[in-house]
């Protein structure tokens, strides 16, 4: 995967105060996740919140590389899992680096790059081998649906 090509960054995790060498250097994308999507399995790991989801960390990483003069192509997660192949020729093509086949599939397990949060969140993602159709969550109970609206509507 693209991971395998340099140094793979959540928004949510972005230490204040980091130098800006590595936004000005290096090569971006934003993936980005329907927010009606994520709460669902969110919840069942902490209470989803605006703060929480780090969406607000996601807008200024994009701003601040758009005002540096390169604003990152951005990819829906559900344009990823529908149809890889073609989502990740143009993310290469966009960010200048050669595609392979390789970025199709992979080995199940852990990998090194998982970081702290992966005994939490990478469970189903630890058992493939490919990327799968995207499954559909229960909307929750009412607290969920409450979150939901307020992340959806800020």
């Amino acid at each position: 995967m693209l991971a395998n090509c340099g140094l793979c960054h959540i928004a949510k995790q972005r230490v204040p105060g980091l130098t800006n060498e590595l936004m000005k250097r290096g090569k971006h994308f934003i993936m980005i996740r329907n927010p009606l999507d994520i709460l669902p399995s969110f919840e069942k790991v902490v209470p989803p919140s605006f703060l929480e989801l780090g969406l607000a960390e996601l807008v200024s990483v994009y701003s601040e590389l758009s005002e540096s003069g390169r604003p990152p192509p951005v990819i829906d997660a559900a344009d990823l899992r529908k149809n890889p192949e073609a989502t990740l020729r143009g993310l290469c093509e966009d960010l200048d680096i050669p595609f392979q086949d390789s970025m199709l599939r992979w080995e199940a397990g852990p990998k090194p790059f998982d970081g702290i949060w992966a005994p939490w969140w990478y469970k189903s993602v630890h058992k493939s081998t490919g990327f799968s159709p995207a499954k559909k969550y229960p909307m929750g109970n009412e607290r969920s649906r409450s979150n939901c609206s307020e992340v959806v509507t800020r």
